[in-house]
């Protein structure tokens, strides 16, 4: 008997895992599905704090607004930037870094991973990623 198709059936399921794993944050856009498997991103607990997000940046233009409002009240923030705006605007991404805030790594351009698939979203890895922390990107 020959391994082919037990191999072939093995690669199969080890891909269907794949693709499985790497649309997983995609599915939480589905109302449903977060809502039954994932409440807390539902805002379906009692806290005491709120998470405050921004997107898409740094923004040359709001962010520096943003950021002396924050400043302002004491509040910090998590901002998710990405890597073509960081590009441009290195000192503001580390701007947001020494005001205390967090920082998340948004992709290079807001695409989304699902539709794009493992192989090429690996690939694809800036070079700004590469040996910078998540609090220093502008590094």
């Amino acid at each position: 008997m020959s391994d082919k198709p037990a191999l072939a059936g093995r690669l199969l399921a080890a891909a269907a895992g794949v693709a499985v794993a790497h649309s997983g944050p995609g599915v939480t856009a589905l109302r449903a599905v977060r809502m039954s498997l994932f409440p807390l991103l539902s805002g379906m607990v009692l806290s005491d704090h709120v998470a405050l997000t921004f997107d898409d940046g740094p923004d040359p233009a709001a962010t520096p607004l943003f950021l002396q409002l924050l400043a302002d009240r004491g509040v910090r923030a998590t901002f998710f930037l990405l890597g073509s705006q960081v590009s441009k605007t290195p000192r503001l991404a580390a701007d947001i870094a020494d005001a205390g805030h967090e920082i998340g790594v948004h992709g290079w351009r807001h695409r989304s991973l699902p539709l794009r698939g493992p192989m090429r979203s690996s690939r694809r890895r800036p070079a700004w990623t590469r040996g910078c922390s998540a609090r220093r990107m502008a590094c």
